[in-house]
């Protein structure tokens, strides 16, 4: 198969199991933000976007990258989305019956496009199956997000100002509903909107179907969403110098049980820090514990001296820092000189409860490079030993020298999955999709 490299099959935990390029014969500004996610029949679905046209490409892969022709007789399928294409950020959502919604996501609008288990679009969604919804603070729009159906008005919208980080989450709610996040790492203000199975807002969530994520007087810099069990949503980010989690109940009021009246709030002396000794500190992707409360990825970039941590915390079903997890202290991994983020990746727990957090290994001198960075954790927040012999991992899919873990998934029988993009140097324009498989 073109653009497969097939590697021999390993029962030691980390190792690869195959690995392989993405399928999309891709213009040159293609977005670069390939994402995979399993479904439970074993196939993958793998997306990115191109941004000059806002169009979403789509295909239904087997583990080892054979595209599922019954899905998409050329191998993979696009739709373009009328939308501002500055900033853009794919998602996928997975449909109880197989299907799949793709979002295209920017600082003020989502939108969604549903494919039916064929590959066709889904009639009964959106307008042919499309739809766009637009956030601008005082309000929100929806329209059909065909290109032959929008007004030139509604063409306009401010540039986006970063193409990287967990914009262009969304998520599966109860009875087929999805949340999405409006939003990115360097906009405010951001919200999630709650969209029923057809793709129209639901008014039963915040009334109007939208949910500003606002704290006091402040506008949140919201990086991750994720359902509850009770049907409502937490949500991680940034606020003025801190970070937190908030959770909201299924009718998008604020749970003010959780924390204080809904935030759990953490700043720099949470982290062993003061304000003037941190140049960065985000918290960007959430995952539900089971049992109840948090685990959270990010990182923090301390001055005097310089130092990067991969930071893991976990959060109680009451907004504390968990006593379980690491003794109530954060996870903060580092291996200087080299920087390690959780920016990119994400974190996702195993059926057995253990948790995996990919990011990125940076190295600055001589020159540039960066690493595919997969962790792993017990329950305790205790590094696991038993996975690649030292609890953590590094790739260069393909010998990139730079590459950018876009998300990592959990199949069916507990495969590591991992979807990004990499190339010769950090020039977006000279990279190419990559999946790779590990074993568990």
């Amino acid at each position: 198969m073109d653009g497969v490299l097939m590697m021999k099959s390993t029962s030691k935990a980390g190792g690869i199991e195959y690995e392989f390029q993405a399928p999309f014969r891709a213009p040159r500004d293609m977005g670069h933000q390939t994402k995979i996610l399993a479904l439970d029949s074993g196939m993958r679905y793998l997306t990115d976007l191109e941004h000059s046209s806002s169009r979403v490409f789509l295909s239904r892969l087997s583990n080892d990258g054979t595209p599922d022709l019954s899905f998409a007789p050329d191998g993979y399928r696009t739709e373009s989305v009328e939308m501002a294409f500055d900033g853009l950020e794919p998602g996928l959502v997975v449909r109880k019956d197989g299907g799949v919604v793709a979002a295209l996501c920017n600082d003020n609008e989502l939108g969604l496009v549903c494919f039916k288990t064929d590959g066709t679009l889904d009639p009964d969604f959106g307008t042919d199956g499309i739809i766009v919804h637009s956030y601008w603070a005082v309000g929100i729009t929806q329209r059909s997000g065909q290109l032959d159906d929008v007004d030139s008005d509604d063409k306009s919208a401010p540039s986006g100002k970063d193409v990287a980080g967990a914009r262009g989450t969304i998520a599966p709610g109860m009875d087929g509903r999805i949340y999405g996040l409006i939003g990115g790492r360097t906009s405010s203000p951001d919200a999630v909107i709650r969209c029923l199975g057809n793709g129209e807002l639901d008014a039963g969530f915040n009334e109007t179907g939208t949910l500003p994520i606002t704290y006091t007087t402040y506008d949140a810099v919201v990086s991750g969403v994720v359902p509850t069990p009770d049907g409502g949503i937490a949500v991680t980010g940034r606020l003025r110098g801190a970070v937190f989690v908030s959770c909201y109940k299924e009718d998008g009021s604020l749970n003010v049980q959780f924390g204080e009246g809904g935030f759990a709030i953490f700043g720099p002396e949470h982290f062993g820090y003061t304000d003037e000794e941190i140049l960065q500190l985000e918290f960007n992707h959430i995952a539900v514990l089971p049992g109840g409360g948090f685990i959270v990825s990010g990182y923090l970039s301390a001055i005097n001296p310089t130092l990067t941590y991969g930071l893991l915390v976990a959060v109680d079903s009451t907004g504390k820092l968990a006593q379980s997890f690491n003794n109530g202290k954060p996870v903060m991994f580092e291996l200087a000189p080299r920087e390690v983020d959780f920016i990119f990746g994400g974190v996702v727990l195993q059926a057995d409860g253990k948790i995996l957090v990919g990011g990125g290994l940076t190295a600055r001198n001589p020159t540039y490079r960066r690493d595919v960075f997969v962790i792993r954790y017990l329950q305790t927040g205790e590094l696991d030993l038993s996975f690649a012999g030292r609890g953590w991992v590094q790739f260069s899919p393909f010998g990139n020298v730079v590459s950018y873990l876009n998300s990592i998934s959990i199949d069916k029988d507990q495969k590591i999955l991992l979807a990004g993009d990499g190339g010769p140097d950090n020039n977006l324009s000279s990279m190419t999709g990559f999946v790779m498989q590990l074993a568990s």
